[in-house]
């Protein structure tokens, strides 16, 4: 599809239960020392959303944070709350400047896949405030429904008592319409010239090496969402997901 502005704020769904609206984000630093992904899913027939959020570091343990359950902002704000979460998405300029923040406790992994049995973990305050800025032309998205940009980043991340300035690239998306396994398969990314790099196929990511996995629970699919940042040979640089079906 070809996104038009009033494409960046909900929609409204249909009667049909599994159909679900979602902004997903992804940045890489620069050097490639640290990456986060970050997604919020709105079920509003449910008046349900969920949030999650990934930062991975170079010889660091994961920092997770997943909610399941919480309420659906009221629209046309994205604006979510849940015990120990406060995150919000602005739409600054439509289809040119989105901004998040969060105010948040995590959890620290030395096991990426504790994330599906319980995350235990040692607390860790995170919080962002994050912008992303079009870089490039929108793609279309997997479905008919969705659309990827291409941004610049900055912002700052805060682990604890680390303040972090976040100067880097990623992607964005929004996507909204009845889930299917399809929607969840990609590999998003840079080339190390600085070309961008999308793929609706995962199958290269075997050839990449794998520097920090980040997986999540996929509540739209019910499934695992498996997330890795991946570089090549060539130092491109790559988010790639993957869903697993039971």
């Amino acid at each position: 599809m070809i996104a038009v502005p009033t494409d960046e704020g909900p929609h409204d769904a249909t009667e049909q239960s599994n159909w679900v609206e979602a902004w997903l984000f992804d940045v890489v630093q620069v050097d490639g020392s640290i990456a986060l992904s970050i997604e919020l899913l709105i079920w509003p027939q449910h008046n349900r959303a969920a949030f999650h959020a990934s930062v991975v570091q170079t010889g660091a343990p994961l920092i997770s944070l997943v909610e399941l359950d919480a309420v659906a902002p009221k629209p046309p704000g994205l604006e979510i709350r849940a015990s120990g979460l406060w995150a919000d998405i602005g739409i600054q300029t439509a289809l040119d400047h989105v901004t998040v923040d969060i105010e948040s406790f995590a959890v620290q992994l030395d096991d990426p896949t504790d994330v599906f049995h319980g995350a235990y973990g040692i607390r860790t305050a995170l919080g962002c405030e994050l912008e992303w800025e079009t870089d490039a032309e929108l793609i279309a998205g997997p479905t008919i429904n969705s659309y990827e940009v291409p941004c610049i980043v900055h912002g700052e991340l805060l682990l604890d008592d680390r303040r972090i300035e976040i100067d880097g690239w990623g992607w964005r998306s929004h996507r909204w319409g009845v889930a299917a396994a399809g929607d969840r398969s990609e590999s998003r990314g840079r080339q190390a010239d600085g070309r961008w790099l999308n793929a609706r196929s995962t199958r290269h990511a075997t050839t990449l090496s794998v520097m920090a996995e980040a997986p999540v629970p996929d509540p739209s699919l019910d499934v695992p969402l498996w997330q890795s940042l991946v570089r090549s040979d060539t130092g491109d640089l790559v988010w790639v997901r993957r869903t697993e079906t039971p």
